[in-house]
């Protein structure tokens, strides 16, 4: 029953995700089926009582409403820019989990599924470009370094395989586990985020003292942990990347550069497009109708100056969908970040601090298509582990008590003469 499951939503979310961008499925007008799915299967188990539920419904109706308001200000069409904005309403699917009740166990493996899943497509596209298998493959080849930066759904994946994988080896020192971490950072490497990139490298490091609690161990598993990081400098495909990294930051592509492209595209669209009134507050909507003028001008921006909306992380977000809704996103994955105290759950925590922390102007990672819905599987995996383990504490004293009872009961008895 369990690995039916498992295969179930497995296959559920590679669906949602559409097989991290495979070309041959990769239809924007799949967007309203996919909302549609998610808002039937999960309408019906919406508990106001669950932790995460306030914080996901506020979200999704600041995001509905930045969709009304540019319908109403920017001409785009309602139906568009709310079917289009799904990888965001996909946090809802937090409560089609919670519907068909996955164990911790459950959840847990079905995201481990995804992952490989994710950083094998992903490992796979790299080795065949310039064939394009994922619609995230395609152009995105630098003519000048004559490299290439795949962009895939579900990036989020990789991240977690990483520190997922450094959590259990610090727990159970087995080898698989240092795999699973190697499998998840070749992906990250192959993009290229130098923001993330060194944020993950540090977070390797900051793990295991969360994760172990002893200071001995703590050292033994940073001094292996060094070992295995310089064997992987050098080789070929990680020195490659980071020489392309390092091209980038000796090209003044970096915050102490007064014309960086970042603070370029800031000034443009901060100054220049959400301008109409509390735009900037309640967000101008997913530029998606390719026949009102708001889209047309963020396109010609992007095209002929390469002012990308995305590349300022949750600030560009933010004239998108609006303060409020990002402000309310920010706070479930502080708050997912905060609950997850236990050795168990700190791949969780490093997994989201490092998205969060790289996304704040650099980077679109934190909603990158596709983690959003991974998002609600963090969120629940969380939710499951304390509901689990509060049911264990309460069966343990029900059996303490049962037992005292039977014990008791059995001196009386014990007390009674002999007829």
């Amino acid at each position: 029953m369990q690995n039916k499951n498992i295969l179930t939503f497995v296959m559920m979310i590679l669906i949602l995700l559409k097989g991290f961008g495979l070309s041959i499925i990769n239809k924007t007008g799949l967007d309203y089926i996919y909302l549609l799915l998610i808002l039937s299967l999960g309408y019906n188990h919406i508990k106001l009582g669950l932790f995460y539920a306030k914080p996901i419904l506020f979200f999704c109706a600041f995001v509905l409403l930045s969709c009304f308001y540019s319908w109403i200000m920017n001409g785009q069409s309602l139906v568009n820019v709310i079917g289009h904005s799904y990888h965001l309403f996909a946090l809802l699917f937090f409560f089609t989990l919670y519907r068909f009740r996955l164990t911790y166990a459950e959840a847990e493996k079905t995201l481990l599924f995804v992952a490989l899943s994710f950083c094998a497509c992903y490992i796979l596209q790299w080795l065949i470009y310039p064939n394009i298998l994922f619609a995230g493959a395609e152009n995105h080849a630098d003519n000048l370094s004559h490299s290439y930066r795949v962009r895939l759904p579900g990036s989020m994946c990789c991240y977690f395989l990483f520190f997922y994988g450094i959590n259990r080896y610090a727990q159970f020192k087995k080898k698989i586990f240092m795999i699973y971490a190697f499998i998840g950072f070749l992906p990250m490497i192959m993009m290229g985020f130098r923001s993330l990139v060194a944020l993950s490298a540090v977070g390797a490091f900051l793990i295991i003292p969360f994760v172990t609690r002893s200071t001995k161990k703590t050292i033994v598993y940073c001094l292996i942990g060094a070992g295995i990081f310089m064997a992987l400098l050098n080789t070929d495909i990680v020195q490659y990347k980071l020489d392309e990294m390092l091209q980038r930051q000796s090209d003044n592509q970096t915050f102490e550069n007064k014309d960086y492209i970042r603070f370029l595209s800031f000034d443009y669209y901060w100054n220049q497009q959400f301008t109409k009134p509390f735009e900037k507050i309640i967000g101008g909507g997913y530029p998606t109708d390719t026949s009102s003028r708001y889209f047309i001008n963020i396109a010609y921006e992007t095209e002929q100056h390469g002012f990308y909306w995305v590349d300022l992380g949750i600030v560009g977000l933010s004239m998108v969908i609006g303060i409020p809704a990002v402000c309310f996103l920010i706070f479930i994955y502080l708050t997912c970040i905060w609950k997850c105290k236990e050795p168990a759950l700190q791949y969780i925590r490093f997994t989201l601090s490092v998205v969060l922390l790289g996304s704040i102007f650099t980077s679109m990672e934190l909603y990158r298509g596709g983690n959003i819905l991974l998002l609600s599987l963090f969120l629940y995996i969380e939710y499951r582990y304390h509901k689990e383990k509060e049911m264990s504490k309460i069966s343990h004293v029900l059996e303490i008590l049962r037992k005292n009872t039977y014990n008791k009961g059995e001196k009386r008895f014990q007390g009674f003469p002999n007829f």
